[in-house]
């Protein structure tokens, strides 16, 4: 709520200081308004309810929120505003109150993480679902403490039953526990867990099976008292490939028009470093199934690739060929790929249609013959330059766990998560260069 306020005031301010409006006291209004708006739209109450809480993932609210307070203004401009309220000044508030209440909530989020000890969390659940859900809370860094597991059918945990009240009660005051999450595993049970968390003053997280397969875009609705939970097909609407298709040729045309002078200037240290071509192309699964060749700078000595058959027992992932020291990268590629400027070159794949600037991992033939069954559906969409396994630490997430994500972001798929997750992949790349 402070920084709604702060944010607001900042805007008010910068306006007026700016020139773009005169205001009168009565303008002071919109600081308590925006505060209590943003309650009203849930961003204080769902960022306390998350596991994890993201200033980014509340944009489109605090767009909501900009754009209710301009209205108001606009309303009560009589008496908020000494003379006219131009289009000129409305813009500037309305993009002073998006941009300072993002960045005060940001601040604060930070400042909150400093002042406050991670959540402690209790994970309930057959083993293999809790080690891949406290895997995913290691992912995402700080903020979270996983200080339990308990299975449901555990009888020495029981008190007659398996996992009964009493024991629950008890294993939550011991452990200090704050939330509890209930895994795969925990299902037949999980009605009364969640009884029995609430009752505890616990808060609690779902992770139930199905979601493995709904993804974010399914519609809950309310029938005579009866819940109802539609999932929406796996392939996009054509309005929704033809808005994804126009964000690809956007952003990767501009990327390479501002980027034209420095790929010439990597082409040429990789010409000085090492004999062989600047581009390294490799056959890669696409789309459908189709078969393209993925173009990348070249950051290895020439003739790599029929050295991998000596390295395989080096190899550091499941499923994929990561070796964290590889002896056939050069030194212009070391740094090359330290910086992912190595993949600059994807965003001519982006403009021929093979690739995506955001989709899932396109894989190497062999890796793609692994995936089996219904984990093939991920390729319904074209594979990108980054996705949700980039984020979550690329080469480190296993081959199976890397499809399941990628399945997840096919049926969930929003033009909002595509710009998400390319704003958050530009700190990741930066933060893994500064490793």
């Amino acid at each position: 709520m402070l920084a709604d306020l702060a944010g607001a005031g900042a805007a008010l301010a910068l306006a007026e200081l700016g020139g773009a409006v005169a205001l009168r006291p009565a303008a002071l209004a919109l600081l308590p308004l925006a505060a209590l708006a943003s309650r009203g739209l849930g961003l204080g109450r769902d960022a306390a309810l998350r596991v994890r809480s993201s200033t980014l993932d509340e944009a489109p609210r605090v767009f909501e929120l900009a754009s209710l307070c301009a209205l108001v203004l606009v309303l009560a401009q009589d008496v908020a505003v000494d003379g006219a309220l131009t289009a000129r000044a409305l813009a500037a508030i309305w993009l002073g109150l998006l941009a300072w209440t993002l960045a005060a909530r940001w601040l604060a989020r930070r400042v909150a993480e400093r002042l406050t000890a991670p959540e402690r969390v209790l994970i309930v659940g057959d083993d293999g679902a809790a080690a891949r859900i406290a895997q995913r809370l290691d992912y995402q860094g700080g903020g979270t403490h996983v200080v339990g597991r308990l299975r449901p059918h555990d009888a020495r945990l029981g008190d007659g039953s398996p996992l009964g009240f009493t024991t629950l009660a008890r294993v939550v005051g011991e452990l200090g526990a704050e939330r509890m999450i209930i895994v795969p595993g925990a299902e037949q049970r999980a009605i009364d867990l969640i009884r029995a968390a609430k009752a505890l003053g616990v808060r609690v997280s779902v992770s139930p099976r199905t979601l493995e397969v709904i993804g974010g875009n399914a519609t809950s609705e309310n029938l005579y008292g009866t819940g109802l939970l539609t999932v929406p097909a796996l392939e996009l609407p054509r309005s929704a490939s033809a808005l994804k298709r126009a964000l690809d040729l956007a952003g990767a045309g501009l990327a390479l028009a501002l980027l034209a002078p420095l790929m010439l200037a990597i082409a040429g240290a990789i010409v000085l470093d090492t004999r062989g071509p600047v581009l390294f192309r490799q056959e890669r699964v696409g789309r459908d199934g189709r078969r393209f060749q993925i173009l990348k700078f070249r950051t290895m000595v020439d003739g790599a690739e029929a050295m991998k058959a000596a390295l395989a027992e080096r190899n550091e992932t499941q499923g994929l060929f990561k070796i964290a020291r590889d002896p056939r990268v050069t030194r212009a590629g070391r740094l090359l790929r330290s910086s992912s400027l190595d993949e600059l070159p994807q965003l001519l794949n982006v403009l021929r249609g093979e690739m995506s600037l955001v989709g899932p991992r396109p894989l190497e033939v062999g890796e793609d013959e692994q995936i089996v069954g219904w984990d093939r559906r991920r390729l319904v969409l074209t594979p990108g330059m980054t996705g949700p396994w980039q984020i979550l630490g690329g080469g480190r997430v296993p081959l199976d766990e890397m499809v399941k994500i990628d399945y997840r972001y096919v049926a969930g798929w929003s033009l909002w998560e595509d710009v998400k997750i390319l704003l958050r992949t530009v700190p990741h790349v930066l933060a893994r260069r500064a490793v």
